[in-house]
Protein backbone atom coordinates (compact mmCIF):
# COMPACT_ATOMS: atom_id res chain seq x y z
CA UNK A 1 0.00 0.00 0.00
CA UNK A 2 1.04 3.59 -0.52
CA UNK A 3 0.59 6.65 1.61
CA UNK A 4 0.60 10.62 0.99
CA UNK A 5 1.76 12.19 3.68
CA UNK A 6 1.98 15.95 3.93
CA UNK A 7 3.09 18.03 6.22
CA UNK A 8 2.76 22.07 7.14
CA UNK A 9 3.25 24.68 9.64
CA UNK A 10 2.43 27.91 10.50
CA UNK A 11 4.51 30.41 9.39
CA UNK A 12 6.88 32.92 11.31
CA UNK A 13 6.08 36.54 10.46
CA UNK A 14 8.47 39.16 10.76
CA UNK A 15 11.34 40.75 8.60
CA UNK A 16 12.94 39.21 6.20
CA UNK A 17 17.16 39.32 4.98
CA UNK A 18 18.38 37.19 2.24
CA UNK A 19 21.94 36.58 2.44
CA UNK A 20 24.76 34.57 0.32
CA UNK A 21 28.11 33.22 1.51
CA UNK A 22 30.61 30.87 0.73
CA UNK A 23 32.06 27.98 3.31
CA UNK A 24 36.17 27.60 2.31
CA UNK A 25 38.63 25.48 3.58
CA UNK A 26 40.68 27.25 6.19
CA UNK A 27 43.93 25.49 4.65
CA UNK A 28 43.72 25.78 1.34
CA UNK A 29 40.94 28.25 0.57
CA UNK A 30 38.79 26.35 -1.61
CA UNK A 31 34.96 25.79 -1.35
CA UNK A 32 33.54 22.79 0.46
CA UNK A 33 30.77 21.28 -1.11
CA UNK A 34 27.74 20.17 0.63
CA UNK A 35 28.28 21.24 3.92
CA UNK A 36 25.33 20.54 6.52
CA UNK A 37 24.05 24.16 7.68
CA UNK A 38 21.71 23.65 10.11
CA UNK A 39 19.20 26.18 11.27
CA UNK A 40 18.78 24.56 14.49
CA UNK A 41 15.34 24.35 14.43
CA UNK A 42 14.51 21.53 12.55
CA UNK A 43 15.51 22.60 9.26
CA UNK A 44 18.51 23.40 6.91
CA UNK A 45 20.67 23.22 3.71
CA UNK A 46 23.60 22.15 2.37
CA UNK A 47 26.12 24.10 0.10
CA UNK A 48 26.58 23.68 -3.65
CA UNK A 49 29.46 22.60 -5.47
CA UNK A 50 31.56 26.14 -5.21
CA UNK A 51 30.94 26.22 -1.29
CA UNK A 52 27.78 28.66 -1.57
CA UNK A 53 24.71 29.36 0.44
CA UNK A 54 21.47 31.01 -0.09
CA UNK A 55 19.87 31.45 3.17
CA UNK A 56 16.41 33.45 4.36
CA UNK A 57 16.94 34.46 7.72
CA UNK A 58 13.81 34.99 8.66
CA UNK A 59 13.18 33.41 12.15
CA UNK A 60 16.41 31.82 12.09
CA UNK A 61 18.84 33.01 15.08
CA UNK A 62 21.74 30.48 14.82
CA UNK A 63 22.68 28.45 12.37
CA UNK A 64 25.73 24.96 12.66
CA UNK A 65 27.92 23.99 9.94
CA UNK A 66 29.15 20.11 9.79
CA UNK A 67 30.98 18.02 7.77
CA UNK A 68 32.95 14.89 7.79
CA UNK A 69 36.44 15.86 7.02
CA UNK A 70 35.93 19.30 9.24
CA UNK A 71 35.19 20.58 12.63
CA UNK A 72 31.82 21.87 13.34
CA UNK A 73 31.11 25.52 13.46
CA UNK A 74 28.38 27.20 15.31
CA UNK A 75 27.66 31.21 14.65
CA UNK A 76 24.58 33.50 15.05
CA UNK A 77 23.77 34.78 11.73
CA UNK A 78 24.33 38.41 13.03
CA UNK A 79 27.99 37.59 13.04
CA UNK A 80 28.00 35.45 9.46
CA UNK A 81 30.87 36.92 6.93
CA UNK A 82 30.57 36.71 3.30
CA UNK A 83 33.13 33.78 3.72
CA UNK A 84 33.38 31.11 6.39
CA UNK A 85 36.40 29.25 7.11
CA UNK A 86 35.90 25.38 8.34
CA UNK A 87 39.29 23.93 10.05
CA UNK A 88 40.15 20.24 8.33
CA UNK A 89 39.74 17.27 11.03
CA UNK A 90 42.27 14.97 10.01
CA UNK A 91 41.63 11.91 12.14
CA UNK A 92 37.71 11.94 10.71
CA UNK A 93 38.01 8.92 8.33
CA UNK A 94 39.77 5.71 8.94
CA UNK A 95 42.37 4.06 7.05
CA UNK A 96 41.61 0.82 4.98
CA UNK A 97 43.52 -1.72 4.60
CA UNK A 98 43.33 -3.84 1.68
CA UNK A 99 45.01 -7.49 1.65
CA UNK A 100 47.75 -7.59 -1.47
CA UNK A 101 46.21 -11.54 -1.98
CA UNK A 102 45.85 -11.59 -5.90
CA UNK A 103 43.21 -13.97 -6.40
CA UNK A 104 39.61 -12.40 -5.89
CA UNK A 105 36.49 -14.11 -5.84
CA UNK A 106 33.59 -12.07 -5.92
CA UNK A 107 29.72 -13.03 -4.58
CA UNK A 108 26.52 -11.14 -4.87
CA UNK A 109 23.15 -10.13 -3.01
CA UNK A 110 20.61 -8.70 -5.10
CA UNK A 111 17.70 -6.38 -4.71
CA UNK A 112 14.95 -8.48 -3.14
CA UNK A 113 11.68 -6.30 -3.94
CA UNK A 114 8.17 -7.01 -3.32
CA UNK A 115 5.28 -6.07 -5.11
CA UNK A 116 3.36 -3.84 -3.83
CA UNK A 117 5.62 -2.75 -1.05
CA UNK A 118 5.18 0.03 1.22
CA UNK A 119 7.41 3.07 0.47
CA UNK A 120 9.53 5.43 2.64
CA UNK A 121 8.99 9.26 2.02
CA UNK A 122 12.77 10.27 1.12
CA UNK A 123 12.72 14.01 -0.88
CA UNK A 124 13.45 16.36 2.17
CA UNK A 125 16.12 18.13 2.59
CA UNK A 126 18.68 16.11 5.35
CA UNK A 127 16.35 12.79 5.37
CA UNK A 128 18.61 9.59 5.98
CA UNK A 129 18.00 6.47 5.59
CA UNK A 130 20.03 3.99 7.40
CA UNK A 131 20.60 0.22 5.93
CA UNK A 132 22.79 -2.54 7.39
CA UNK A 133 24.79 -4.71 5.00
CA UNK A 134 25.44 -8.13 6.73
CA UNK A 135 26.58 -11.52 5.49
CA UNK A 136 26.89 -14.79 7.01
CA UNK A 137 30.58 -15.49 6.47
CA UNK A 138 32.71 -11.86 6.98
CA UNK A 139 35.44 -12.87 7.24
CA UNK A 140 38.05 -11.52 4.67
CA UNK A 141 35.00 -10.46 2.91
CA UNK A 142 35.10 -6.72 1.27
CA UNK A 143 32.18 -4.53 0.23
CA UNK A 144 32.32 -3.84 -3.87
CA UNK A 145 29.10 -2.26 -4.60
CA UNK A 146 25.90 -1.41 -3.68
CA UNK A 147 22.13 -1.27 -5.48
CA UNK A 148 19.60 1.03 -3.30
CA UNK A 149 16.07 1.18 -4.81
CA UNK A 150 14.36 4.28 -5.68
CA UNK A 151 11.85 5.34 -7.68
CA UNK A 152 8.95 8.15 -8.80
CA UNK A 153 6.64 9.17 -6.09
CA UNK A 154 3.74 8.41 -9.01
CA UNK A 155 1.13 9.53 -6.39
CA UNK A 156 2.49 12.78 -5.62
CA UNK A 157 3.30 13.41 -9.41
CA UNK A 158 -0.48 12.35 -10.17
CA UNK A 159 -1.90 14.80 -7.19
CA UNK A 160 0.08 17.75 -8.72
CA UNK A 161 -0.66 16.70 -12.35
CA UNK A 162 3.47 16.63 -13.01
CA UNK A 163 4.90 15.22 -16.10
CA UNK A 164 8.39 15.03 -14.94
CA UNK A 165 10.60 16.00 -12.04
CA UNK A 166 13.95 17.28 -11.85
CA UNK A 167 17.70 15.74 -11.42
CA UNK A 168 18.52 15.26 -7.68
CA UNK A 169 21.54 14.40 -5.53
CA UNK A 170 22.30 11.76 -2.57
CA UNK A 171 24.83 11.18 -0.71
CA UNK A 172 25.58 7.72 -0.15
CA UNK A 173 28.16 6.99 2.95
CA UNK A 174 29.47 3.81 5.25
CA UNK A 175 29.43 3.78 8.66
CA UNK A 176 30.05 1.51 11.52
CA UNK A 177 27.45 -0.93 13.23
CA UNK A 178 27.95 0.68 17.14
CA UNK A 179 25.77 -0.93 19.40
CA UNK A 180 23.42 -1.81 15.94
CA UNK A 181 23.61 1.81 15.21
CA UNK A 182 25.36 4.18 12.65
CA UNK A 183 28.07 5.61 14.19
CA UNK A 184 28.34 9.36 13.21
CA UNK A 185 31.70 9.22 11.32
CA UNK A 186 32.08 7.46 7.87
CA UNK A 187 34.54 4.73 7.52
CA UNK A 188 35.71 6.36 4.07
CA UNK A 189 34.64 9.85 1.93
CA UNK A 190 31.36 10.01 1.00
CA UNK A 191 30.19 9.77 -2.34
CA UNK A 192 27.34 12.13 -4.07
CA UNK A 193 25.35 10.72 -6.75
CA UNK A 194 23.41 12.67 -9.58
CA UNK A 195 19.54 11.23 -9.54
CA UNK A 196 18.37 11.54 -13.48
CA UNK A 197 15.79 9.82 -15.30
CA UNK A 198 18.02 7.03 -16.27
CA UNK A 199 18.45 6.30 -12.83
CA UNK A 200 14.53 6.44 -11.93
CA UNK A 201 14.24 4.55 -14.97
CA UNK A 202 16.37 1.89 -13.63
CA UNK A 203 14.57 1.93 -10.57
CA UNK A 204 18.22 1.74 -8.88
CA UNK A 205 21.10 3.42 -7.57
CA UNK A 206 24.63 1.55 -8.91
CA UNK A 207 27.30 2.68 -6.70
CA UNK A 208 30.83 1.14 -6.73
CA UNK A 209 32.89 1.81 -4.22
CA UNK A 210 36.33 3.14 -4.88
CA UNK A 211 37.88 1.22 -2.62
CA UNK A 212 36.83 -1.82 -0.90
CA UNK A 213 35.41 -2.23 2.59
CA UNK A 214 36.37 -4.88 4.84
CA UNK A 215 33.13 -6.34 6.39
CA UNK A 216 32.99 -6.84 10.35
CA UNK A 217 31.19 -9.79 11.97
CA UNK A 218 28.14 -6.91 13.12
CA UNK A 219 28.05 -5.54 9.15
CA UNK A 220 27.96 -2.45 8.27
CA UNK A 221 25.38 0.62 7.45
CA UNK A 222 25.20 1.99 4.49
CA UNK A 223 23.48 5.56 4.76
CA UNK A 224 21.59 7.51 1.84
CA UNK A 225 20.93 11.25 2.42
CA UNK A 226 18.95 13.21 0.33
CA UNK A 227 20.68 17.13 -0.57
CA UNK A 228 18.20 18.61 -2.48
CA UNK A 229 17.45 19.36 -6.31
CA UNK A 230 20.41 20.26 -9.11
CA UNK A 231 19.95 21.79 -12.03
CA UNK A 232 20.49 20.85 -16.05
CA UNK A 233 24.92 20.76 -15.25
CA UNK A 234 24.54 18.23 -11.93
CA UNK A 235 25.14 21.10 -9.62
CA UNK A 236 23.38 21.73 -6.46
CA UNK A 237 20.42 23.98 -6.06
CA UNK A 238 20.54 26.98 -3.47
CA UNK A 239 17.09 27.23 -2.28
CA UNK A 240 15.57 27.50 1.10
CA UNK A 241 13.91 24.07 2.63
CA UNK A 242 10.30 25.63 2.55
CA UNK A 243 7.79 27.72 0.24
CA UNK A 244 4.95 30.19 1.33
CA UNK A 245 1.60 29.70 0.09
CA UNK A 246 -2.30 30.41 1.30
CA UNK A 247 -4.29 27.84 3.01
CA UNK A 248 -7.35 28.80 4.48
CA UNK A 249 -6.91 32.05 4.10
CA UNK A 250 -3.55 31.94 5.89
CA UNK A 251 0.08 31.86 4.88
CA UNK A 252 1.45 28.77 5.38
CA UNK A 253 5.39 27.69 5.40
CA UNK A 254 4.97 24.46 3.33
CA UNK A 255 8.29 21.83 3.47
CA UNK A 256 9.51 21.60 -0.20
CA UNK A 257 9.49 17.61 -1.00
CA UNK A 258 10.89 16.19 -4.27
CA UNK A 259 8.92 13.25 -4.93
CA UNK A 260 11.28 10.20 -4.73
CA UNK A 261 10.92 7.56 -2.85
CA UNK A 262 12.64 4.02 -1.59
CA UNK A 263 10.78 0.86 -1.16
CA UNK A 264 10.71 -1.08 1.90
CA UNK A 265 9.72 -4.41 2.89
CA UNK A 266 7.66 -5.74 5.89
CA UNK A 267 10.17 -8.29 7.34
CA UNK A 268 9.60 -8.73 11.45
CA UNK A 269 12.66 -11.19 11.20
CA UNK A 270 15.33 -8.78 9.27
CA UNK A 271 17.59 -5.82 10.89
CA UNK A 272 15.53 -2.61 10.96
CA UNK A 273 16.30 -0.07 8.27
CA UNK A 274 16.86 3.00 10.28
CA UNK A 275 15.68 7.02 9.47
CA UNK A 276 16.23 10.54 10.91
CA UNK A 277 16.92 14.26 9.58
CA UNK A 278 19.96 15.04 10.08
CA UNK A 279 18.45 19.02 11.04
CA UNK A 280 16.56 18.21 13.72
CA UNK A 281 17.06 19.11 17.03
CA UNK A 282 16.96 15.06 18.32
CA UNK A 283 19.78 13.17 16.32
CA UNK A 284 18.46 9.62 17.58
CA UNK A 285 17.89 7.59 14.41
CA UNK A 286 13.97 5.94 14.88
CA UNK A 287 12.78 3.33 12.83
CA UNK A 288 11.71 3.42 9.54
CA UNK A 289 7.62 3.51 8.90
CA UNK A 290 5.49 3.78 6.16
CA UNK A 291 4.49 7.49 5.36
CA UNK A 292 0.76 8.14 6.61
CA UNK A 293 -1.77 10.54 5.20
CA UNK A 294 -3.25 12.31 8.24
CA UNK A 295 -6.46 14.01 8.09
CA UNK A 296 -6.55 17.68 8.50
CA UNK A 297 -9.12 17.62 11.33
CA UNK A 298 -6.11 15.35 13.68
CA UNK A 299 -3.49 17.38 15.69
CA UNK A 300 -1.54 16.66 18.53
CA UNK A 301 -2.38 13.71 20.47
CA UNK A 302 -5.08 12.84 18.28
CA UNK A 303 -2.98 12.68 15.28
CA UNK A 304 -0.35 10.83 16.77
CA UNK A 305 -2.66 8.29 17.85
CA UNK A 306 -4.16 8.23 14.36
CA UNK A 307 -0.34 7.50 12.94
CA UNK A 308 0.11 4.96 15.47
CA UNK A 309 -3.27 3.24 14.61
CA UNK A 310 -2.53 2.81 10.67
CA UNK A 311 0.76 -0.08 11.31
CA UNK A 312 1.46 -2.34 14.37
CA UNK A 313 4.24 -1.20 17.01
CA UNK A 314 5.49 -4.69 16.26
CA UNK A 315 6.27 -4.11 12.53
CA UNK A 316 9.70 -3.79 11.29
CA UNK A 317 9.93 -2.46 8.24
CA UNK A 318 13.77 -2.67 6.16
CA UNK A 319 15.20 -1.32 3.27
CA UNK A 320 17.29 -4.35 1.31
CA UNK A 321 20.06 -3.53 0.14
CA UNK A 322 21.51 -5.44 -2.84
CA UNK A 323 25.63 -5.27 -2.90
CA UNK A 324 28.26 -7.34 -4.44
CA UNK A 325 31.55 -8.47 -2.33
CA UNK A 326 34.77 -9.91 -2.91
CA UNK A 327 36.97 -12.06 -0.92
CA UNK A 328 40.44 -13.31 -0.67
CA UNK A 329 41.07 -16.78 -1.30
Amino acid sequence: MRYLYLVFFYSLFGYSQQIRFKVKDSLTNKGIEFVSVNFLNGYGVFSNAKGEVYLDLNGIENIELSHISYHNKTLKTNQIDSIIYLQQNFQSLKEIVVSKKSKKKYYKEDLKIKKNDSYAQFGTYGYQIASLIQIDSSNNSYLDEVYIPIEMDEVWMKVNRLNSIENSIVRISFHENVMNYPSENAIIDSENILIDKKILNRKRISHKLKEGILIPEEGIYCLITFLGKADLDGNLVLEMPLYKQKYQGKEIDFIKYHPIVIPMNLNVKSDPTYSRCVFSKDLSFSRLIPTVAVPAKYQGEEKKEYMQSRFSPNDNYSINIGFKYYKYE
